[in-house]
């Protein structure tokens, strides 16, 4: 472990028209002095001064200049960064680990990343090989060993050594989570396994992620949440509904944010205009066009700020 494992858990604010860092219990212990700033991700933060940027450590010095027009977190160790209109991947140390030559990239997932080039989507290893040519219109992060792409108007699935494992035939496909993928047929999202068919039958107009054992759908009666079954455990009456993170779900009712339990009761009450997922103990959540943060409890942690 090192000296950045200990450090508590950090999250970017903004005050005087900069950003800088809080902890948990909202003291600002990286000064606010960065035109703009991300999560960190692996131990450290993107940040931006001007039109460039790069990377700081959980102490606030700067490891990587900021000489990129713009970037992606870190993740597996690398981190995808953009410069005079080509990307490539770089190590913590801001070194090229694979030298810019894409036309876009994303982040790596399961050793892997989602890569452009000539128009086509594929996928590289981390030494910078094609793996998966790029023939695909959109390519996901993988998950669970697959990832879902597009070919014409149709979504499927690929391995890791870039076989369909699942043909392109719905209209749109998330990425799997808990050993289940949301997808859209014919108009109507449903959940389909690893093969292909279907465990929660497509009759839902929206859906999202399985976490914590339960996903969020829609229905003529609004936002609900169902189990691996396809079963309403939270029945649906919520204009709208966020995954569950950390034991708490962000739902909107009568025009407001709050947040819920497993069994839909709600632990901190509807008051935001957005309610986003608890990270490390907080969430971010929006009043009116100012941002903040709150903790599990609903106690206000940083006052919403521009």
């Amino acid at each position: 472990m090192n000296l950045f494992d200990k450090l508590p858990e950090l999250f970017p604010v903004t005050t005087g028209g900069k950003w800088g860092f809080i902890d948990r219990r909202g003291n600002l212990v990286l000064d606010a002095r960065f035109d703009y700033a991300e999560d960190f991700s692996e131990g450290l933060a993107l940040v931006m001064e001007g039109f460039h940027c790069g990377y700081i450590n959980a102490v606030g010095d700067v490891v990587v200049p900021l000489l990129f027009d713009t970037a992606l977190g870190f993740s597996e160790g690398l981190a995808a960064v953009f410069r005079e209109g080509k990307a490539g991947y770089i190590d913590k140390m801001g070194k090229y680990f694979i030298e810019p030559s894409f036309d876009t990239c994303g982040s790596f997932s399961e050793g892997l990343a989602p890569v452009e080039l000539g128009g086509g989507k594929g996928y590289i290893d981390k030494s910078g090989e094609l793996i998966i040519k790029p023939r695909y219109d959109y390519a996901g992060d993988f998950s669970e060993g697959l990832a879902p792409v597009q070919a014409g108007s149709r979504f499927g699935y690929v391995d890791r050594e870039g076989e369909l494992a699942i043909w392109p035939k719905f209209d749109f496909g998330r990425e799997f989570s808990e050993g289940l993928a949301a997808v859209c047929h014919d108009g109507l999202y449903g959940f389909v396994d690893k093969r292909g068919e279907f465990a929660v039958s497509p009759h839902y107009s929206a859906a999202g992620y399985f976490s914590e054992g339960l996903a969020a759908v829609e229905t003529d009666n609004g936002y609900g949440y169902i189990d691996y079954s396809g079963k309403f455990v939270i029945t649906p009456h919520y204009e709208d509904a966020y995954d569950f993170s950390e034991g708490l779900a962000g739902v909107r009712l009568n025009d407001k944010w709050g947040y819920i339990n497993h069994q839909g009761q709600f632990m901190v009450r509807p008051r935001f205009d957005e309610a986003y997922e608890f990270q490390c103990g907080l969430a971010l959540m929006r009043v009116g066009d100012r941002e903040g943060y709150v903790d599990q409890a609903g106690n206000t942690v940083w006052e919403p700020t521009k």
